[in-house]
């Protein structure tokens, strides 16, 4: 996965890329997983609904005879990209001492980052649009894994204090990668100067620059992700563990395996522990660094991400 492009590599160095990658460190999805740059606004593939069949007959026939013919199962779907905007703005009088430019910088860093931190939320969770005023409707990886059937109960409740993890395939051929609009470019505006809104609603001199792009998520294969639900993260009682893991490297069809799984800190902790037999750090975090887990023909990274919230209530 290290030879595909992501969000951060197709910005070619640009002011965004360099406020992305600071943000998204927390959030691996953004960074580790490949990106596509399309020059529109939408994206159009063909999905494979179904895997081609394997059987346990011999692959060999006499001479002379013909076979069966044996397909995968497609369909033309479209997938849209959806705008991402945020205006970042500083009154000249909150500034103080300090350069107003700087503190600019500084705001745009906090914000860029809570925005990667609800696109990593949208991969998983997705989003409902009830009314026009509500974010894009978009079908995230716990929608498609409840079609396709491929959710692994781990054991828990679905009470608030349950979590998931997810088993992952990024992409760009065949399994799951972000779409990028404006061949993949996001634009940062030039700093400018105008009357704002303070906290009393009032006017008041500052300065704003806006980012801008558009992004979306396309699915090459149907079968790319596995979610492994109702992980306690309350008392450790049901935490993530490998047996959890290998059931869900087995509910991908034959010969397709993920290359990443993704969790949150405290799904780690449980993982941690499980794999090492160690305790943790007086803070609670983990003491060790997994980077990655067998799978069938290869591994899969192991990435703790700050999108995937500590509720199932959440994540359901």
């Amino acid at each position: 996965m290290s030879d595909t492009l992501n969000i951060v590599a197709i910005q070619e160095a640009s002011a965004p890329a360099v406020l992305i990658e600071e943000a998204a460190r927390e959030v691996p999805e953004i960074i580790h997983a490949p990106a596509t740059p399309v020059p529109g606004l939408e994206y159009t593939t063909l999905v494979a609904e179904a895997m081609p069949l394997t059987t346990t007959a011999s692959p060999f026939i006499q001479a002379g005879n013909g076979v069966d013919a044996t397909d995968a199962v497609f369909s033309n779907r479209s997938f849209p990209l959806f705008p991402i905007e945020e205006r970042v703005e500083v009154l000249l009088n909150e500034a103080g001492n300090a350069d107003p430019e700087a503190l600019l910088t500084k705001k745009a860093k906090l914000i860029v980052k809570a925005k990667m931190m609800q696109l990593g939320y949208a991969l998983f969770a997705g989003t409902l649009a009830t009314k026009q005023s509500d974010a894009p409707n978009i079908q995230g990886v716990n929608a498609v894994c409840a079609l396709t059937g491929q959710v692994v109960k781990c054991g828990g409740t679905t009470a608030s204090k349950q979590s998931s993890a997810y088993l992952m395939r990024f992409d760009p051929d065949d399994g799951i990668h972000w779409v990028v609009g404006n061949d993949g470019q996001f634009e940062l505006s030039e700093i400018r100067e105008g009357l704002l809104t303070g906290a009393n609603d009032k006017r008041a001199d500052g300065i704003y620059r806006t980012i801008r792009g558009h992004v979306g998520l396309a699915w090459e294969v149907k079968h790319a992700a596995v979610r492994l639900a109702n992980i306690n993260i309350a008392n450790d009682t049901k935490p993530l563990t490998m047996d959890w893991i290998n059931d869900g490297i087995g509910a991908f069809p034959e010969g397709y395996t993920p290359n990443m799984l993704l969790m949150n800190n405290v799904g780690y902790q449980g993982l941690t522990t499980d794999l090492q037999g160690v305790t943790r750090n007086a803070d609670g975090t983990p003491n060790v660094w997994i980077p990655s887990i067998p799978v069938p023909g290869g591994s899969a990274d192991v990435y703790a991400t700050a999108s995937i919230p500590r509720t199932q209530a959440v994540v359901s």
